[in-house]
């Protein structure tokens, strides 16, 4: 199968690869299909370019809750992109030393290109079951030692391999690190994660056939294109992680389809345009939702808070969001996190804020909010940070109940207000305290006026 310019498609390599494997007489019809998608993956974000393709123990960097750091362990690692070498496990398309029409391949490559498993054979995935608040990064051999990062070794097979002592389930995966087996019993897939590795390309309609498929996480990559609508036809997808790309078009209207199990869907720093679909709202399991830095438009359903009860993380910063709060905001008794810096959003903190128990913290900076502070938010015992900076139409004082937030607060800022009155005193213990001190706002370090 070619394109219309006669070029060989992903669907087409794959089918050869598949065609190929000396194994497939073996297989369920299930994995056959299971492995030709996983091909049409790597063919369609090309695999070539990757940073690494597993095969050996790559090395990985995570940055270091304690701001430690050191060096690249020592050992057999490849570090980054593989090497470049000669195949020891038949080059699909090419001259080999394994044609492909019999069992003995250790270490099949995919057309285009040579193959070298680093020396490691049938190495699972090792599951360190180190927690990682941030996604790994995967850094080419040689890189210096930086402050902050933590390296740790991953063993994994080699993507595309024909190797007769592991599985797809064994292919290198960035979810490795945060303990995520690729599957389950049986060999059926449920976690495709390949983070921050030099995917190009786009992400191929295929990825539907994936039926038990749980957690799809390609973030911090360069794929192009539109999000394919086969990916919301999955089951039993939970979270959809597809951050810091170049997708663009718009979130499609089958999103709706995963309303009854996906929980974490993350589209942040992409290209992506038009108006939010409403059946995005009609996820109701959706505990994460971040579509910032992008430029979706759209505003908020005057019932979200019955439409997404158990929603913790709401971020739309840097987006044309626009429209108000909504006072089914206060329904959210299980938010952390809101983030509305610098969008179109506008009006009044609604005073059912306060009914948001959990809530950590709220950024509002650089958007359209006026009113004043609701004293309902100095009741919300866990509340850690309020940024409000840079909303000239917010007035009056600041509310007396916000004393009662002294020991948790640690971040208030409300520079570029017209916020008027004395900052209490209780509150100058804050870390993060920003205001202009002026005649009409003062306290702590800022004298106020003699009467």
């Amino acid at each position: 199968m070619r394109d219309p310019f006669g070029n060989e498609t992903a669907v087409s390599k794959a089918y050869l690869w598949v065609l190929q494997d000396p194994n497939r007489q073996t297989y369920s019809e299930q994995r056959l299909l299971q492995r030709f998608v996983m091909a049409v993956f790597y063919f369609s974000t090309i695999g070539d370019e990757w940073f690494h393709q597993g095969g050996g123990t790559a090395t990985i960097a995570t940055e270091a809750k304690d701001g430690s750091g050191g060096s690249p362990p020592q050992g057999n690692s490849t570090g980054g992109r593989p090497p470049r070498g000669n195949s020891t496990g038949g080059r699909l398309g090419g001259n080999s030393n394994n044609s492909g029409q019999g069992g003995g391949s250790t270490g099949g490559r995919p057309p285009g290109g040579n193959s070298n498993n680093g020396g490691q054979g049938g190495g699972r995935m090792l599951c360190t079951r180190q927690t990682m608040q941030n996604v790994p990064r995967v850094l080419q051999q040689g890189t210096s030692s930086q402050p902050g990062i933590t390296w740790i070794n991953i063993t994994s097979e080699r993507w595309l391999s024909y190797s007769n002592s592991s599985s797809e389930c064994d292919w290198y995966s960035t979810g490795a690190i945060r303990g995520h087996v690729a599957c389950r019993g049986n060999y059926i897939l449920t976690f495709l994660g390949v983070v921050q590795n030099n995917l190009q390309g786009s992400l191929p309609g295929e990825l539907g056939f994936l039926s038990s498929l749980e957690h799809l996480e390609v973030a911090r990559n360069s794929i192009g294109g539109k999000i394919p609508t086969e990916i919301f036809a999955l089951p039993n997808l939970r979270v959809l992680t597809l951050y810091q790309n170049q997708l663009q078009g718009t979130i499609p209207s089958q999103i709706g389809f995963l309303s009854n199990t996906i929980e974490n869907l993350a589209l942040l720093d992409n290209a992506l345009t038009g108006t939010v679909p409403q059946e995005l709202f009609m996820l109701s399991n959706l505990r994460q939702l971040r579509l910032s830095t992008t430029r979706l438009m759209g505003s908020l359903p005057s019932d979200i808070g019955s439409r997404l009860p158990r929603l913790n993380q709401l971020d739309l910063t840097r987006s044309p969001f626009g429209g108000t709060l909504p006072s089914s905001i206060g329904l959210l008794t299980a938010i952390t996190q809101l983030g509305f810096h610098n969008t179109e959003v506008s009006g009044t903190l609604p005073t059912e804020l306060g009914g948001c128990a959990n809530l950590e913290r709220l950024n509002g900076k650089e958007s359209n909010f006026s009113g004043t502070l609701p004293s309902e938010l100095g009741m919300l015992t866990g509340l850690q940070a309020i940024n409000v900076e840079g909303n000239p139409g917010l007035i009056g004082n600041i509310p007396f109940e916000f004393t009662l937030l002294n020991r948790t607060l640690q971040a208030f800022e409300i520079g570029g207000t017209s916020i008027t009155g004395t900052i209490p005193q209780e509150m100058c213990r804050i870390n993060h305290l920003s205001f202009d001190c002026s005649e009409s706002l003062c306290g702590c370090d800022c004298p106020c006026p003699q009467a």
